[in-house]
């Protein structure tokens, strides 16, 4: 967790005519969030889709499967990953519906600024195939 976003600037430096965009989720974002004033002041035109469900997803899975639901420090807030980037000079936009996905992307590719789309999610979407434990919203 955490190197995508330095890894992303650097293909973007070694690749410069190619577009890279860059998925994480919100936890992996905000170890290294950071960085996308990097980004911004270098002017790495990468483009940073965070997956945004308010927990670790991995470590929430595991402890649902290995722990019977018994949940510790997986689940926090995040601050608008969009206005994040905004305050730092680049691009940002929230999405909270699938179909405001594909137009936010082309936004943020014609933005030609280093950007952030941050994609809300429920944070029970994704758990593993067969998980057995009833979880209350």
């Amino acid at each position: 967790m955490g190197w995508e976003l330095p890894a992303a600037m650097g293909i973007k430096l070694s690749r410069p005519e190619n577009l890279v965009i860059h998925i994480t989720g919100d936890g992996a974002f905000w170890m290294v969030a950071q960085d996308l004033e990097t980004a911004v002041r270098e002017d790495i035109p990468i483009i940073n889709v965070v997956i945004n469900n308010f927990c670790f997803g991995n470590t929430r899975d595991r402890q649902e499967t290995a722990h019977k639901g018994r949940y510790i420090g997986v689940f926090y807030q995040n601050p608008d990953f969009a206005q994040f980037a905004q305050l730092l000079g680049a691009y940002g936009e929230r999405v909270e519906k699938a179909s405001q996905f594909a137009p936010a992307l082309e936004r943020a590719f014609q933005s030609g600024r280093p950007a952030v789309i941050d994609v809300i999610q429920d944070v029970w979407d994704g758990r593993p195939p067969g998980s057995r434990i009833p979880v209350a919203k």
